[in-house]
């Protein structure tokens, strides 16, 4: 694989881990608050992953040649390899939702059984 290639899947790796952190972060510790996230993260994932195509066509033909691709082909195909791309973040995605839920129950039990102990 070339180095771009490597680049490119620890790239929407990174952001399919770091978005729903991130937006944990602002969001209730609940549930409720990690299905809001996780429901945010998703197009949020795919514009960022078309992003990162977009910079990637940018750097392969120049701004010109990114200038000729301008309009809503152009919109579509990256849209497209955005979509494309959540079989590089959807796993981790997924795994990292699995993880914030577990820290989620933990400490709504920790809380309940403190206030058990009261």
């Amino acid at each position: 694989m070339a180095l771009g290639t490597v680049l490119t899947i620890l790239i929407l790796a990174a952001l399919g881990w770091a978005v729903p952190w991130a937006l944990m972060r602002v969001m209730p510790d609940s549930l409720r608050g990690l299905l809001a996230a996780i429901l945010i993260a998703i197009p949020a994932l795919t514009l960022l992953g078309s992003g990162v195509f977009v910079v990637l066509y940018g750097k392969q033909l120049g701004t010109e040649g990114l200038g000729a691709m301008a309009g809503v082909g152009a919109v579509w195909h990256f849209w497209s390899l955005g979509v494309r791309a959540a079989l590089i973040w959807g796993p981790i995605l997924a795994i990292t939702a699995l993880a914030l839920a577990t820290g989620i129950e933990r400490r709504r039990g920790e809380r309940m059984a403190r206030r058990d102990s009261d």
